[in-house]
């Protein structure tokens, strides 16, 4: 099951000194260290097999920082490129970002990209000291969209320090700039968060604006935006005000907190989720007030969490807010002289840059396209489904597959073009918590010379519990499709223990009473639609064992349709919602036409 992204996170650099005034991290995690490439080759090789993933997401504060970037993208595509594994750069700089790595990037299927430039006007990110120029921006937005890509984010706050109307108008005018750059190639995205002055930042004595604010200015650049190619988002302004108070905030939000716990608020950070209304209740209650926190801070008041030393003085927090009052820049002590941060002692904590003395070039695995179509095959599996994996859908059931698959000595076959993609079918997809002992996938691959069987085992070991390849047999050329020569299922109930007799013969009478009639008519909501379905076609057979408690019955797929198991259960069986939730389906059988 997919739990936070299904890709590899390869950390290649830690902490920051770009100096951008309104970020944490880039303070907290100060000095900045960067891994070997050759290391970080051999994480690589180890993580691809461990995981089947598809997908290296290179990850930093600033990955086009890291010093080795070109070497190390050209050596991970010219060893994975054949693989169709894609890299990602989760967070680049508007100005790092060059023709060498796109090029690189899109061998193999064109990720996303997110820009930051983070304010709409070159006053403001001299005030935020971010270092770049709308210049920069547009022209990378231009080599983005001349590399191909068809969409791009540009990531923007509300809020920040000395921010006025000129600065609103600012990030309208440079999302057109943006798409006037793309020059009708794709779409631009403004994304708009609201900024919460964090701790531990020259920003942190600031203010943060109310949601009254902050929906006055979403408001602002949301009707100003009148093109479909530009669209625009933004966060929950709630969720923000919340942030704002637990990052600012003493003691008295943890009473707030377990007040909204009771409440049951739970998964806020789901928009869908979020219960706002609970969270003031939880406020009025507790005699909270959030413009405490959000409120700006004089300079001799003492802090939350003052008594937190992460490394950074106060002294140089406090010249970089100076400094963001006359608009100075503070340079990247990477590549000037020292700032004098407080962090580093210059022996045992400084910065640490990758040896490039040590990077060896991988020459190109064979290209995709070299490999003769006339050496691929056909093979079908024969899979269970059983146990917790019968909750997996079936977009999961597939990316469990297709990883196993990646990891085993098998090379599967994928289709062309920017997105390419394993090719794989299934016979059909089961319901999300129903089993089933025989399903079936084809797979087109390099043709297989060895033992099939140990390749069954190899494939196995990488499954999630409960699915498990039965069987593997190579097709011929001749073999029709799995889906084609699919023709009905054979199902399992498995009724409740505390079923009692009288139900039972309650069902046994259902079901005869469905077996004798010609026709039985359903009502079903379909597409928002009410829909009448006679399934009796539809049903080949139907039993009741009633000592076993359980039910088998079969039904055909074709043109016309079949009996879904809910169907049977529902309308035949006449169970109630608390019954059918009880009723486990298993389906037993796939039936295929033969060849």
């Amino acid at each position: 099951m997919q739990t936070i992204h299904d890709r590899i996170t390869l950390e290649i650099a830690r902490g920051c000194t770009r100096g951008c005034r309104f970020c944490q991290a880039g303070m907290l995690w100060r000095p900045y260290r960067e891994r070997n490439a050759s290391l970080l080759m051999e994480m690589a090789e180890k993580m691809l097999q461990e995981t089947g993933h598809e997908e290296i997401s290179l990850l930093s504060l600033s990955s086009g920082d890291y010093s080795c970037i070109e070497p190390l993208i050209q050596n991970l595509m010219n060893r994975y490129h054949s693989r169709r594994v894609a890299l990602a750069l989760p967070s680049l700089r508007v100005e790092s970002l060059n023709t060498t790595l796109m090029e690189e990037i899109k061998r193999t299927r064109k990720t996303s990209f997110t820009l930051a430039p983070e304010a709409g006007t070159d006053k403001m990110r001299l005030i935020i000291n971010k270092g770049n120029t709308s210049e920069d921006l547009l022209s990378t937005v231009d080599k983005i969209f001349s590399a191909g890509w068809k969409s791009i984010k540009l990531y923007f706050m509300l809020g920040l320090p000395n921010e006025t109307k000129e600065d609103w108008e600012g990030i309208v005018n440079l999302g057109y700039e943006a798409l006037r750059a793309a020059n009708n190639r794709g779409q631009v995205t403004i994304s708009l968060s609201t900024f919460v002055p964090k701790p531990h930042t020259p920003f942190q004595w600031q203010r943060q604006i109310s949601l009254e604010e902050t929906y006055e200015r979403q408001d602002f650049i949301r009707k100003r935006i009148k093109n479909r190619n530009l669209s625009v988002k933004w966060h929950d302004a709630k969720m923000s005000l919340l942030e704002g108070i637990f990052s600012r905030g003493n003691e008295s939000a943890g009473v707030l907190l377990e007040a909204a716990f009771r409440k049951g608020c739970r998964f806020d950070g789901w928009t869908e989720i979020l219960r706002f209304d609970l969270w003031q209740e939880a406020i009025t209650e507790t005699g909270f007030k959030p413009e405490d926190f959000t409120r700006e801070r004089k300079i001799d008041e003492r802090l939350p969490w003052d008594n937190i030393d992460c490394g950074v003085t106060r002294e140089f927090l406090l010249e970089e807010k100076q400094k963001s009052e006359n608009q100075t820049v503070t340079e990247d002590c990477r590549f000037s002289d020292c700032q004098n941060c407080g962090v580093c002692d210059f022996s045992t904590t400084k910065n640490i840059f990758a040896a490039k003395d040590e990077i060896k070039t991988v020459p190109p695995s064979s290209p995709v396209s070299d490999i003769a179509i006339g050496t691929e095959k056909k093979y079908r599996l024969t899979f269970s489904k059983i146990g917790h994996s019968r909750f997996l859908s079936h977009l999961e059931l597939s990316q469990a597959l297709v990883r196993a698959l990646r990891r085993s000595s098998l090379t599967i076959a994928y289709s062309f073009g920017y997105h390419p993609h394993p090719k794989i079918s299934f016979a059909t997809a089961t319901a999300v918590g129903m089993g089933s002992r025989q399903e079936y996938a084809d797979i087109t691959a390099q043709e297989y010379l060895s033992d099939l069987n140990l390749l069954k085992s190899e494939i196995n070991s990488a499954l999630p519990e409960g699915i498990e390849i039965l069987e593997i047999s190579k097709l011929s050329a001749e073999e029709k499709a799995i889906a084609q020569m699919l023709k009905g299922f054979e199902y399992e109930l498995y009724l409740p223990d505390t079923i009692d007799s009288s139900r039972l013969k309650a069902m046994e009478e259902n079901i005869k009473s469905f077996l004798e009639a010609s026709e039985f008519k359903i009502q079903k909501i379909s597409k928002g639609k009410t829909v009448i379905k006679d399934i009796r076609p539809f049903v080949q057979s139907l039993i009741l064992d009633i000592a076993g408690k359980k039910i088998f019955f079969a039904v055909p797929h074709i043109q016309e349709g079949s009996a879904r198991p809910a169907d049977i259960i529902a309308h035949v069986l006449k169970s109630d919602t608390d019954e059918s939730q009880k009723i486990r389906v298993v389906r037993t059988k796939s039936l295929l036409h033969q060849s």
